[in-house]
């Protein structure tokens, strides 16, 4: 399954369950930020290294509306959108939600 499958999954499953103004601020990461990069990979797929590799493309690019949370905030969607991908796809990696957790103060 690809991210961008995924994505529609997790739309269908979620979006009734938040505030409006909620999913439109998640959509709009999700659509601007993580699925031109990660639309096309397999969820299997998708590694630390591409994770880092993302995050240091989005700290290098700044949009000129960017605040200092902003970039966090994309991470933390990246985030819940692949914890919730473990559900799905069951070759999802343990290994890449054990290197995401240290960094978002998971234990």
């Amino acid at each position: 399954m690809t991210f961008r499958s995924f994505v529609e999954h997790y739309e269908e499953d979620r979006r009734s369950r938040i505030k409006d103004s909620t999913w439109e601020s998640k959509e709009h990461i999700i659509r601007t930020k993580l699925l031109p990069y990660f639309g096309k990979l397999k969820m299997s797929s998708i590694t630390p290294q591409q994770i880092v590799r993302w995050q240091n493309e989005l700290i290098n690019y700044r949009d000129k509306d960017a605040s200092g949370q902003t970039h966090p905030q994309r991470f933390n969607i990246l985030l819940i959108v692949l914890t919730e991908g473990k559900s799905y796809c069951p070759l999802f990696s343990r290994n890449l939600l054990i290197f995401l957790a240290p960094q978002v103060g998971w234990s």
